[in-house]
């Protein structure tokens, strides 16, 4: 799903007005207009898994370090304003912290982009 996700153009998958762009789209027609265009949700944000999270910031770390020479993972996603961003992030504001789910999608898309280089690499 996650492969097929970015084979769209950059203009399905985001909006500047909303995020979750392609999502609403999707769901157009289906829930109420008053739902879909809601813009006071944040997400699911879980107190284990950040708990989890602050437990393996020196892992991520080490992870984002090394992916730091990546010039192509650089091109697209700044990796050292990502280090700096997981300094940020401190465990007694982390449940006030609304960035940390946001953080978290970067970083997921960082592992994806690292080990499936083979799959987004043509279309830079």
């Amino acid at each position: 799903m996650i492969q097929l996700y970015f084979t769209f153009p950059w203009w399905i998958r985001h909006s500047v007005t909303y995020d979750r762009y392609l999502f609403r789209n999707s769901v157009k027609d289906i829930i109420p207009e008053k739902i879909r265009l809601r813009k006071d949700k944040c997400g699911l944000v879980i107190p284990e898994a950040l708990v989890l999270f602050y437990k393996e910031k020196d892992n991520i770390r080490k992870f984002l370090l090394s992916v730091l020479s990546d010039k192509d993972i650089n091109k697209i996603i700044d990796i050292e304003k990502m280090i700096k961003w997981l300094d940020t992030l401190k465990m007694d504001k982390i449940l006030k912290n609304k960035m940390y789910p946001a953080f978290n999608i970067y970083l997921n898309v960082i592992i994806w982009m690292k080990y499936n280089k083979n799959v987004w690499i043509k279309y830079i």
